[in-house]
């Protein structure tokens, strides 16, 4: 009797164990998915991200060469200025 009830209990023991093990596996698998998915998608942001930094790049450039027009745009309206007054 007591032979069959610890064969009964390491019976259930072991449904419950195999059970939790294959949900468990089920759950390795679907977050496997995940991250694989995630993977792709961190590649793609980071591929935008390079884009925006190109395009940031070529816009600081465009101001740098802007902030030196607007330099040399002042300095003759300043020339400009003093000729006009000195007459």
């Amino acid at each position: 009797m007591k032979k069959n009830l610890i064969i009964g209990v390491l019976v259930v023991i072991s449904i419950l164990s195999i059970t939790f093990g294959y949900n468990q596996k089920e759950r390795a698998d679907l977050n496997e998915e995940k991250a694989l998915e995630n993977a792709i998608l961190a590649g793609e942001a980071e591929l935008r991200a390079q884009e925006q930094m190109k395009i940031s790049e070529a816009h600081e450039r465009r101001a740098e060469a802007n902030l030196k027009d607007a330099i040399r745009q002042r300095e003759i309206a300043e020339k400009n200025y003093k000729k006009s007054k000195s007459k």
